[in-house]
């Protein structure tokens, strides 16, 4: 998820494995810190002449599972030596703040490399958006009550119970990805599309999805609310065929699993990544690569500057605060 949310959980996970023998500030501020470690990969692009750099770093070494207690035991020993502190608890916080950053992630669409070094599959569960306030909130919430609160005894049961709700949060997102699926899947049949079908996380909510379903030439998107029966809205997109590859090909297909609009130009292809996109625009993505007639990169492509694009369309933001509303569907 975003940075601030990582901190956020970083720090409540800290306070809540370690608060006892490492106290409040300590336990928040490292926490918090740890918590932000794994993005570190996102700098990789400012030391790396590839321009696809840190789409091929980001949420990689530094997600995998494997990170965390390398990296918590290396603090665990600075702690020890260096300030003459225990060992355990300090390897607690930092093992535990980061080991959830790439559990955290899990849980979007972007996809994390858990098992690096020993495989690259970017495992994503599309269950909640990359920024969802409902669930950044309420570790803000328990921070605030960490650090104004006196009596730690108080602290440190509101912590817990804010942090067994946005866990709770998390698996209802799944459940809501399951249940947009099976509606999507019922859509797709009903109009005899027969294909590969995907469902997404939209914005700011885990009730706001967004579908893919390929059927042979035609790429079908839509964005709907799993709290609203309307029948979903479709359009649909021609596929060209791509009949060269390359490495930045194969590259792209990776990071985007495969979920990918081909459009052909007269010098060459656009390929946009479908799964990410603002209704009521772009429903064709985001972003993509620009690629030359050989196959080979020529530039990133985003089809959004989203501050631009909410000038433009002044009647966007009341649509996005409706989808959160959930009065709107009652």
């Amino acid at each position: 998820m975003d940075l601030v949310t990582q901190g956020l959980l970083g720090a409540t996970v800290g306070y809540a494995v370690s608060g006892k023998s490492l106290g409040a500030k300590k336990t928040l501020i490292y926490g918090a810190l740890c918590g932000l470690l794994p993005d570190v990969d996102m700098f990789v692009s400012y030391i790396s002449h590839n321009p696809l750099a840190e789409a091929i770093h980001h949420r990689g070494i530094t997600h995998s599972l494997f990170f965390a207690p390398i990296f918590a035991a290396i603090i665990g020993f600075i702690a020890k030596f260096a300030y003459h502190k225990d060992f355990k608890p300090w390897f607690k916080l930092a093992f535990w703040s980061i080991v959830t950053h790439p559990i955290l992630d899990l849980f979007t669409t972007y996809g994390t490399q858990l098992l690096m070094p020993f495989s690259n599959n970017r495992f994503s569960l599309n269950a909640v958006p990359v920024i969802d306030f409902t669930y950044s909130i309420p570790l803000t919430i328990s921070i605030f009550v960490i650090a104004l609160c006196k009596n730690e005894h108080v602290s440190r049961i509101i912590n817990y119970i804010i942090l067994f709700i946005t866990s709770c949060y998390l698996i209802m997102g799944i459940a809501q990805y399951d249940k947009a699926m099976e509606r999507v899947q019922a859509e797709a049949q009903a109009h005899n599309w027969c294909g590969r079908t995907e469902v997404f996380t939209g914005i700011f909510s885990i009730f706001n999805r967004r579908a893919v379903v390929y059927e042979g030439d035609n790429v079908h998107i839509a964005h709907f609310n799993n709290l609203n029966d309307r029948p979903i809205q479709w359009t649909t997109f021609k596929q060209d065929k791509l009949d060269i590859t390359s490495k930045d090909i194969e590259f792209f297909k990776w990071f985007s699993k495969g979920h990918i609009l081909i459009q052909k130009h007269d010098d060459g292809y656009l390929l946009r990544d479908v799964r990410f996109g603002i209704f009521p625009h772009p429903m064709d993505g985001l972003w993509g690569i620009e690629i030359d007639a050989n196959g080979y990169y020529k530039d990133w492509e985003k089809f959004t500057d989203l501050k631009r694009f909410l000038k433009q369309n002044p009647d966007l933001l009341e649509w996005i605060l409706a989808q959160v509303d959930f009065k709107f569907y009652s």
